[in-house]
C-alpha cells in the first residue's frame, strides 16, 4: 500500500487533462445547437452529525463533514454515456469498452456558488443530457473534490476509469483538527426508472438516467435536468462515555488518557462500486493497510490549557479531566474519532485502554493508573459507534458496552449483543 502516494504523483498529471471529452463527440448530441438542449446539473446535501435532540449531537467531530462543509470543498462527479443499453455491471456487457469514449465526466469538480443570484452548484464546461428518451446516463459522485484519482495503467484498463478515494490517517489527525472524511454519493429521485430500493428519506437510487427521469417528466418538478445527491460517510465514527463502578466520597477520578487501536492508516474508498440504494449503506475499501508492526494507535491525553511549560497545551487534544462520577455517564472525549473500517471480531482485538487519576481530597495525593478492555467488533463504515465506559477502580478493570447508529443521524443507538 506503499503505493498510493507514488500513484498519485503519476497520476496527478494525466488527471489535470482528464475531463476533456466533447459532449460533441457524442451521437445526436443535445449540444450540437439545438434549442432545448438541457444541461446536466446537481445539487447536494448531508444529513450533518450533529441532529438536534440526539446523543450524536455533541460529537460533531473535527473533520466531519457536513452540508455547509461540503459547500466549501466542492465535490467530484463521474458520468459515463451509455448508449440504448441499461448499464448493470462492467462485467457483463460487451459494449463497455465503449464506454471510456463516451465519458463525459472524469472527476469533474462541482463547486457552490454562493454569489449567484440564486445561489446553487455549478461547473464547468457544461455537459448535456441525450434528449432521446432511451440514450442513458450512469453517474458516481464522492467528496470532498481532490484534483487527482487513483488508479493503476492496468486498472484503468480493466475498470474504464472507475474512481477510489485515497486515504492517508495519521495518528495525530484526531487530535491536530486534521481528521478526513471521505464521502461517496447517492443520486436521488422520487418516481420512475430502474431503482434497486425505495427508501422512505432519500428516494429512490438508478444506474441509468434519461433526461426524462432528471426532472422534467415528472409532476409538480421542476429540477428540469438535475441530479441530487445525497453523500454517505466512508468511515466509521466512535464517541465516549465514561461512568464509575463505585464512588468513594473522598476521592476524586478523571480519566487522563485513552489509547486505542490498531487502526488501518491508509485504504482506497471504492466510489463506484460501494452500495448505493439507502440511506444506510456500508461502503466498499480497497488496499486496506497498517504498518507492518501493527502498531498504528491513536491516542488522546489530557493537557491543562494553561500549562506555562507547554504552550500549545489544549490544542492538541480534547479529552476533558471533568470528576467522574457513579452511575452517571460523562462525555470524555468531545470529537468523534474517525478511522478506517477495520473486522475486529476475526483475528486482533481492538484494544481501549484509559489512564486515569485518583486525587485524595484529604491528603492531595495523586495516584495514575491504567485499565483496558479489548472489543471484538466489526467496525463498519458510515456509522457511529457509542463506547460507554464503566471504571472500576478498586480492582482497576473496564467494562465497555458499544451501541452502534447508522448513517450518523438517528437519535436512536442499538446495543451491540455480546459485547
Amino acid at each position: 500500500m506503499r503505493r498510493l502516494l507514488q500513484i498519485i504523483a503519476t497520476l496527478m498529471l494525466a488527471a489535470c487533462s482528464a475531463d476533456t471529452t466533447d459532449t460533441a463527440q457524442l451521437p445526436d448530441n443535445p449540444g450540437s445547437g439545438l434549442a432545448d438542449s438541457v444541461a446536466v446539473g446537481f445539487s447536494a446535501r448531508l444529513t450533518d452529525a450533529a441532529v438536534a435532540g440526539t446523543r450524536a449531537e455533541e460529537y460533531t467531530g473535527y473533520g466531519v463533514m457536513n452540508t455547509d462543509r461540503l459547500k466549501l470543498t466542492g465535490f467530484g462527479v463521474y458520468c459515463w454515456y451509455t448508449g440504448t443499453t441499461s448499464f448493470d455491471n462492467w462485467a457483463s456487457h460487451s459494449h463497455i469498452k465503449d464506454y471510456t469514449v463516451y465519458e463525459l465526466m472524469r472527476n469533474q469538480k462541482v463547486e457552490w456558488d454562493a454569489t449567484a443570484d440564486v445561489p446553487a452548484w455549478t461547473y464547468s464546461p457544461a455537459k448535456y443530457w441525450p434528449l432521446k428518451n432511451d440514450e442513458m446516463l450512469t453517474l458516481r459522485a464522492y467528496a470532498p473534490y481532490i484534483p487527482y484519482m487513483v488508479l493503476t495503467p492496468q486498472e484503468v484498463v480493466e475498470t474504464q476509469g472507475t474512481p477510489y478515494l485515497p486515504v492517508i490517517v495519521r495518528a495525530d489527525d484526531y487530535c491536530r483538527n486534521r481528521q478526513q472524511d471521505p464521502l461517496w454519493g447517492t443520486s436521488r429521485h422520487d418516481e420512475g426508472g430502474d431503482a434497486v430500493t425505495r427508501d422512505p428519506d432519500y428516494g429512490l437510487h438508478y444506474d441509468n438516467y434519461t433526461y426524462a427521469m432528471s426532472g422534467t417528466d415528472l409532476v409538480a418538478d421542476e429540477r428540469d435536468g438535475i441530479i441530487d445527491w445525497y453523500f454517505h460517510h466512508g468511515m466509521a465514527m466512535f464517541a465516549l462515555q465514561a461512568t464509575l463502578a463505585q464512588e468513594d466520597p473522598n476521592t476524586e477520578v478523571r480519566l487522563t488518557g485513552v489509547h486505542t487501536g490498531p487502526f488501518y492508516n491508509e485504504g482506497l474508498l471504492d466510489i463506484f462500486n460501494s452500495p448505493t440504494e439507502k440511506a444506510g449503506d456500508a461502503p466498499i475499501w480497497r488496499d486496506r493497510s497498517h504498518p507492518a508492526a501493527d502498531d498504528f494507535y491513536v491516542d488522546i491525553a489530557y493537557q491543562h490549557p494553561n500549562d506555562p511549560d507547554n504552550p500549545t497545551a489544549g490544542t492538541h487534544n480534547d479529552l476533558l479531566n471533568n470528576v467522574l462520577h457513579a452511575g452517571v455517564y460523562q462525555n470524555v472525549a468531545m470529537n468523534g474519532m474517525l478511522v478506517i473500517p477495520r473486522d475486529f471480531s476475526v483475528g486482533q482485538d481492538m484494544l481501549l485502554r484509559v489512564t486515569y487519576t485518583e486525587t485524595n481530597k484529604t491528603t492531595g495525593n495523586v495516584v495514575t493508573k491504567s485499565a483496558e478492555a479489548h472489543l471484538n467488533l466489526n467496525v463498519v463504515g458510515n456509522v457511529v459507534y457509542w463506547l460507554q465506559l464503566t471504571l472500576n477502580v478498586e480492582d482497576n478493570t473496564l467494562l465497555v458496552r458499544s451501541f452502534l447508529n447508522l448513517d450518523w443521524q438517528v437519535g436512536t443507538y442499538d446495543l451491540i449483543d455480546g459485547l
